[in-house]
């Protein structure tokens, strides 16, 4: 067996050959932020037919198929700010990629996020909004965090995010547009002249705007008050009533979710953060009630 089959598989190796010809293996598979847990394995190769690409095994279903359609459907109108799908196999949970000059954007500046919030923008409007119900999963979610991490929580805890849950049900939002769900500087590609791309659509789906807002509004913009200003600029709107309701919402689910990851893979730090971002949004919501 070559050192390319045994580094991705017979049967990757195999397909690869049949549609992207000869290949050399640029870059060993290597860990990503979920791979741990995932078994989600990325590959740099450079092909005959393509020339450089990336190649993802993705073993989830969901989050193939949530990859494959939007590189599919909604990518193609975003005027090349993302990768282009080459070739997918779902029995193998393989797709293929165009390799993406630039960097991560590790201290990124108000022009990036600006740029970052007119790249997002772009991604809500590739499709027609649909209208939904609501958020019937929230609570049910909530439930099943709450259950794994039941030692961990305390009451005041419990009954916020159950509150919160609930606001997502009764309250709901009733716009639906193609969301990213993981959209943060760490899947910002900034290229050599300045051009933001996007990454990793495994997350992605029909959704609230809301979504996409509340892993930046309780991560950059809660360190960087600032960025939050130049973001919305470039996205061209503040955000609704509504929708800052939501983004409250998430965020406790979002800090639930690390406690109860950080009490089952034995990572205090993470679940530190998670009772870090509960407290601090307990105490803002009972300041923004207080001035009511």
């Amino acid at each position: 067996m070559s050192v390319r089959e045994s580094s991705v598989g017979p049967d990757v190796h195999a397909w690869l050959r049949e549609q992207a010809g000869a290949y050399t293996l640029l870059e060993r598979p290597g860990a990503t932020d979920a791979g741990e847990a995932s078994g989600r394995r990325l590959w740099r190769l450079d092909t005959t037919r393509w020339g450089r690409v990336v190649v993802k095994v993705e073993p989830r279903p969901q989050a193939w198929r949530a990859e494959v359609r939007a590189y599919e459907r909604w990518i193609p109108k975003m005027q090349g700010r993302a990768a282009r799908l080459l070739a997918h196999d779902e029995d193998l949970s393989a797709i293929v990629l165009t390799e993406l000059p630039g960097e991560e954007p590790v201290l990124a500046g108000f022009p990036v996020y600006r740029r970052a919030g007119r790249l997002l923008r772009m991604l809500h409007q590739t499709m027609p909004e649909r209208h939904r119900e609501g958020s019937p999963g929230a609570a049910a979610q909530a439930q099943r965090l709450l259950v794994a991490a039941r030692d961990h929580v305390s009451q005041e805890e419990r009954d916020f995010v159950e509150r919160r849950a609930a606001m997502l049900v009764e309250e709901p939002e009733t716009r639906a547009v193609p969301t990213h769900g993981d959209y943060r500087p760490r899947n910002w590609l900034l290229g050599p002249h300045g051009t933001l791309r996007v990454l990793d659509f495994g997350a992605s789906g029909w959704a609230p705007a809301s979504v996409d807002f509340a892993l930046l509004a309780h991560g950059p913009w809660q360190r960087r008050p600032k960025t939050r200003q130049a973001f919305l600029r470039g996205y061209g709107r503040e955000l609704t009533d509504r929708e800052e309701q939501a983004v409250v919402s998430r965020g406790s689910l979002l800090a639930l979710r690390e406690i109860e990851r950080g009490s089952r893979l034995g990572l205090p730090a993470v679940q530190r953060r998670g009772h870090d971002r509960m407290r601090r949004l307990m105490r803002e919501t009972a300041a923004a009630s207080h001035h009511e």
